[in-house]
Parts: C-alpha cells; sequence; structure tokens
C-alpha cells in the first residue's frame, strides 16, 4: 500500500518539501509538505526506480514532475538534494514548461554524502496547477539520484543556472 503524507513545513522559509520514503529499494511513501500538492508524476514507468534511500531517474530524457501551488510569491527558491556522477549526470529543470537549467552537473555521493543545488524560481502568477520537472538530460550516461525537493522563500545561495 502506497501512503502519501502531509506533514507541515517545519523549517522558518520553507514553503514546501517533497521526499520518498524508501526500505528495501521500494517506496513506501511520498512525503509531501506545505506548497507541493501531490504525488510526483513520471514521464513513464520506465524512466524510474528506488534505490539507495533515493528515487532515481535512470532513463535519459525521464521526467518527473512535482505538483505545487505558489500563489504569494514572487520568487521561491528550488532546492535539490541529489547524488551523480559531475558530467556523467546531467539534468534539465523546467517551471511549467520554461526552462531554468539545462545540462546541470550533478554531484554527491547517493549513500552519505549528496549535494545541494538551488535553482530560483519565478512563479509569475502561476497559482494553480504549476509544475516543476527535473529531467535526465539526453546526453547523461548515468542516472540521478533524487533525496529530496524543498521550497523556500527565502534567498539562499545560487547555485544553479540555466546553462547551455
Amino acid at each position: 500500500m502506497l501512503l502519501i503524507c502531509n506533514l507541515p513545513s517545519a523549517f522558518a522559509g520553507e514553503i514546501g518539501k517533497i521526499s520518498a520514503n524508501i526500505s528495501k529499494n521500494q517506496l513506501n511513501a511520498y512525503e509531501i509538505s506545505g506548497a507541493f500538492t501531490g504525488k510526483p508524476e513520471y514521464s513513464s514507468r520506465h524512466v524510474y526506480d528506488f534505490a539507495y534511500n533515493s528515487w532515481r531517474l535512470i532513463s535519459t530524457g525521464g521526467k518527473i514532475s512535482f505538483p505545487v501551488k505558489l500563489d504569494g510569491h514572487e520568487k521561491v527558491y528550488a532546492k535539490f538534494k541529489w547524488a551523480g556522477w559531475g558530467a556523467e549526470t546531467l539534468v534539465n529543470i523546467y517551471f511549467n514548461d520554461q526552462l531554468v537549467a539545462f545540462g546541470h552537473e550533478v554531484h554527491g555521493h547517493a549513500w552519505n554524502s549528496p549535494s545541494t543545488d538551488t535553482f530560483e524560481i519565478l512563479p509569475n502568477g502561476c497559482a494553480d496547477d504549476c509544475k516543476i520537472t527535473l529531467e535526465l538530460n539526453a546526453r547523461s550516461p548515468m542516472v540521478l539520484f533524487l533525496k529530496n525537493l524543498t521550497l523556500t522563500d527565502n534567498q539562499s545561495e545560487i547555485t544553479g543556472n540555466i546553462e547551455e
């Protein structure tokens, strides 16, 4: 049985967080709070799996979209906690089909030291039916390990920008 937990945001400035509760390489539940409005949506059931207490994008061009409600926010900062093989793990990020980052290298180790990268998102009046989409770039030969995605309205160090 898959559970979806909707928890209140716990930190000042945090407006939402989503993560997957995984054991024995199986999804137990998505843990969802704040601005996130439902479970992730995948481009296909063949683009992801669960391993190393992460959910993984395993197929180039594979997408995972996170439905959000961002009314009342002029800027939002999307903080991805993830792991990959640097130049071997490339991701694209979109907000409602608008490019936020292209070919961003993901570093970190899935077991004990994932990295964190933060990207600025401008909701531009999008209140309902908004989506943040993460795509494994078509040039990426390696998978992406995703731990969680946290949204804040406090500016922190922006580590990612649009890259060509």
